[in-house]
């Protein structure tokens, strides 16, 4: 067959493969509206801002005009007829198609994706922003599993790191993990390093511009400095806040992730890197939290290994039945969680973020005893939810674990690029 003629069907058949993610992607997000029904309008606060900033992204104005591709987007679909919040819906359903593209690519295997894809719908990468439209979140997210699948191809690849600043400059707090994952994919490290720099230059050029022409916004760099209360004595409590939300929002689907990691799986290169990832992408997330305490945001960014260990649970001997069964039990326990679509992180959330806000005075003042108060003072009056929380993630790991020292891989050959 001709050259230009195998490039036809090639492009055929990619377009055909997106066509398909597409669809599933539509239709994982309409089911997912049956458990958690998405609102109508924008999100009290950054939603709003984010929609306002939509109407018109090149004045730059707004309290964060760096965060520039969702209002763009947003921008530009609005000239098809198309709403910012319903935009905001299009972006989770992209979310879900992006995993079906992507695990079809790593499991070859339409049912395994499809399985997977349905986990996601299921779990908090998507479900938290549903009552929280207008926000970029879902796009970070999008274009950090593309990172994951494109981390041997230099340019592709930092290219997406740049778009991604774009989106959200919280992208530089895993600079560690991002060059170290590129050095495990054919990277050398001064070449890496160097191109890192030009994107952070790139981006902060960008900012300097903004600044020169006044549009500075409010959420700048100093903002979150003067405003980070709960430095350092307060994050623990914080910390805590982050990981209880984590188990709420993705609960028996982070036993997919430990058995992953039990199996070596992701310190492969084509999944988080290598051995020492666990040592930079961790810190990475938690250091989100010396600037601020949105622990039902910074939540979902435990997606990329989470989707990874689905996606290696799939492949075991038992996969299939074995993910549908944490589809089905996660469906349960997100709807028993949230009996209230509006409470983000669920009625448990809801009655220790208000115990929070009824002391943050202790944080304020920013003494060790104080912050100690605090927090002996929140396990004493919830001391129920922190046991249960403890326990439902000591039965993760040992059923992660578990699963890892039973049974065998479908395929032990290399995962599908």
């Amino acid at each position: 067959m001709p050259t230009q003629d195998r490039g036809s069907v090639a492009a055929r058949q990619h377009a055909l493969e997106w066509l398909l993610a597409a669809v599933v992607g539509t239709a994982l997000l309409l089911l997912s509206n049956l458990l958690v029904p998405p609102s109508t309008v924008p999100f009290p606060g950054h939603g709003e801002r984010f929609a306002t900033m939509a109407e018109a992204p090149f004045a730059f104005a707004g309290e964060f005009p760096q965060r520039i591709l969702w209002p763009l987007l947003a921008w530009l679909f609005g000239h098809i007829g198309v709403s910012t919040v319903l935009f905001s819906s299009i972006c989770n359903g992209a979310l879900l198609a992006v995993v079906f593209w992507f695990a079809r690519r790593r499991t070859d295997s339409l049912v395994a994706a499809l399985l997977v894809s349905s986990a996601v719908a299921a779990s908090g990468a998507v479900l938290v922003y549903k009552p929280m439209m207008c926000f970029s979140d879902t796009l970070n997210l999008l274009l950090m599993v593309l990172l994951i699948h494109f981390a041997d191809r230099g340019r592709v690849f930092w290219s997406l790191v740049l778009l991604t600043a774009f989106s959200h400059e919280l992208v530089f707090f895993f600079s560690p993990w991002i060059v170290y994952l590129r050095l495990c994919n054919g990277g050398r490290w001064w070449p890496e390093v160097g191109k890192w720099g030009v994107c952070l230059l790139l981006y902060g050029s960008f900012r300097i511009v903004l600044k020169l022409t006044g549009n500075t916004g409010l959420y700048d760099s100093a903002y979150y400095f003067d405003h980070a209360i709960w430095v350092p004595w307060g994050l623990p409590a914080i910390w805590m806040l982050w990981g209880f939300v984590v188990l709420v929002e993705f609960g028996p689907l982070l036993i997919g992730m430990f058995f992953a990691a039990k199996r070596g799986i992701l310190a492969q290169p084509a999944a988080m890197g290598g051995r020492w990832w666990p040592w930079l992408f961790w810190p990475s997330l938690l250091s989100l939290m010396l600037l601020a305490y949105d622990v039902m945001r910074f939540a979902p960014l435990v997606f990329s290994p989470v989707l990874l260990g689905l996606l290696a649970l799939v492949r075991r001997q038992g996969g299939y039945a074995l993910v549908a069964g944490l589809v089905v039990v996660q469906v349960g326990c997100y709807a028993w969680l949230h009996p209230v679509a509006s409470e983000q992180g669920g009625r448990q959330f809801t009655e220790l973020s208000g115990q929070v806000r009824a002391n943050i005075g202790l944080l304020a003042s920013r003494q060790p005893g104080d912050a100690f108060q605090f927090t002996w003072g929140m396990l004493g009056q919830f001391w129920h939810y922190a046991l249960v929380a403890a326990l439902a993630l000591a039965a993760f790991v040992w059923l992660g674990r578990w699963l890892a020292g039973r049974g065998h891989d479908e395929s032990d050959r290399s995962e599908p690029t």
